[in-house]
Formats: C-alpha cells, structure tokens, sequence
C-alpha cells in the first residue's frame, strides 16, 4: 500500500511539472483559469448543486425551451448582438407557457481569433448565468470555453464557478456533420447525432444517446421569417438523468446554439 502511495505522487508531481512548464509558455493574457477535474469514473463525485447551488435551477424538470434573440444594443461588455433565453419545458422540449420568464440565460463573448497552436485556449467564452447583466455575465454560475478552432474539430472546455475559481467538469468534442460528444467523469459518453436525412428543411431532429443507452431530445428548428428569434431548441432529458447530467446535456445544446450562430454570421461576412 505504501509502494502504491509512493507511486501516486511521484506521478502526480511529474504531472503538476509538466502543467507548468505548459502554462508558463502561454501569454499573460491567455493563460487557462485554474482548473480541477476528476480523473477517474470510480471515484466519488461531488454532486454539482453542491459546488455551485445554482445548478438547483434545473431540479426537477424534464425538459427546456431554448430560443436564441437578438439584443440590438450593447448592454453587455461582452459586447454581442444575441443571448439565449432558456425556458422550463416538458419532456419533450415544448414551453409549458408562451408568457414564462427564463430560468436561465446565455450570452458570448465571440473573437474572431485563430492561432497554429492548437494548445491556445480561445475563440469563445459563453456565459450560463440567472439574470441578464454585466455581473452575471463577469462572474456566471457556468461558462464554457472554446478551444482553437484551427487544427481540426472544435473542442469546448465545461466550468462551474467554485468560489471564484473554474472547476472543470467535462469538455464537448465536435465531430462529422455537427455531431457533438460530451466526456465528463459525471456521465457515460453522452453523443448528440446529425441525421443526414431529415424530411423538413426548416427542422431537424438529433439523436441523443449515451453509453448506458439513455436516450434524450434535441429539436432545433429554423425560423425563417423571424430575424429576432431564428432558432429554437427543444430539449427532453432522459429521465433517469439527475440535475448534474442535465446541466451537462444543457451544455451541449447552448454550445450547439452558438456554433450556428458563428457559421450564420460567419457566411454573412460578419466579425460577430
């Protein structure tokens, strides 16, 4: 037992050693938050509503309604023309009321950034936040990180706020025609699956499925004759799912949200 222990820290100085040798490589400005992740699924977990208590936002419920809009002035200092307002669902993704206030709100903070290291975090940091202000925005409950978009598929880092430090707890993993695959210790390789054939053109369907064959909804749907609200994700959570894998499938879907907004903008010649 005592070889073993012996053994575990040596690796992990060896690791600690070699972080920061990688840290101390990237500039001032870019360097990652202080980030913890679990290393091992047999491990006990730390439920997430005990790191942060505003995970207990999704207590309870079976689904949301996510829609994108479009913020005409700059009242963020993220300084971006559109946030996602997500609305409590049922299990299929439909709003319970056309007149409900969100329970939760997303907004980015999108730079056009490109680099040949693909180490470099950042082209993006999107903010899941419980109210719709600069505070909010500067310290969010949950924030995702986008990796360099340059050497091959997207890569998006997950954090919950822990007392002001960022705890990671999985990342997203881009793949093939929009296909996205979450890895966090908390759940079992969740994988969200483009269709290559969908029968109407303004709606498409993913298949949601992980490991241990749960399965889930994902709806988006185009709205092509509204410019303030062009897309709306409906979303039903497999119902074995606990608050802490809902917030990581609801991960998923806002950074899905703002894939397209980038490739929207992007096709438009826009910076943003």
């Amino acid at each position: 037992m005592i070889k073993d222990l012996l053994k575990g820290a040596i690796n992990h100085n060896k690791h600690e050693e070699i972080e920061q040798k990688y840290l101390s490589k990237l500039p001032k400005e870019q360097k990652p938050i202080k980030s913890v992740i679990h290393k091992h699924f047999d491990e006990e977990l730390q439920p997430l509503t005990m790191i942060n208590k505003s995970v207990s936002q999704l207590n309870g419920i079976q689904g949301l309604y996510i829609r994108e809009i479009f913020i005409l002035s700059n009242m963020f200092s993220w300084n971006t023309s559109n946030v996602f307002e997500i609305h409590e669902g049922d299990s299929y993704g439909k709003r319970y009321d056309p007149n409900s206030k969100p329970i939760l709100y997303a907004v980015a903070k999108l730079n056009e950034f490109c680099s040949c290291d693909c180490q470099l975090m950042g082209t993006s940091s999107i903010a899941i936040t419980t109210k719709l202000d600069d505070i909010s925005s500067e310290i969010p409950y949950l924030f995702l990180k986008e990796k360099n978009v340059c050497c091959g598929y997207k890569l998006c880092d997950i954090f919950i706020n822990q007392n002001g430090n960022g705890t990671l707890i999985g990342n997203i993993q881009g793949g093939y025609r929009h296909s996205l695959k979450i890895n966090s210790s908390y759940l079992n390789n969740l994988s969200f699956y483009y269709p290559p054939c969908q029968c109407k053109c303004n709606q498409s369907s993913y298949q949601v499925i992980d490991d241990d064959n749960n399965q889930g909804i994902l709806t988006l749907k185009l709205n092509c004759c509204d410019c303030a609200n062009p897309y709306t994700y409906k979303v039903g959570f497999p119902p074995k799912y606990d608050t802490d894998l809902k917030i990581l499938f609801m991960s998923v879907v806002i950074y899905l949200g703002y894939l397209n907004f980038q490739s929207r903008n992007r096709s438009k010649g826009s910076k943003y």
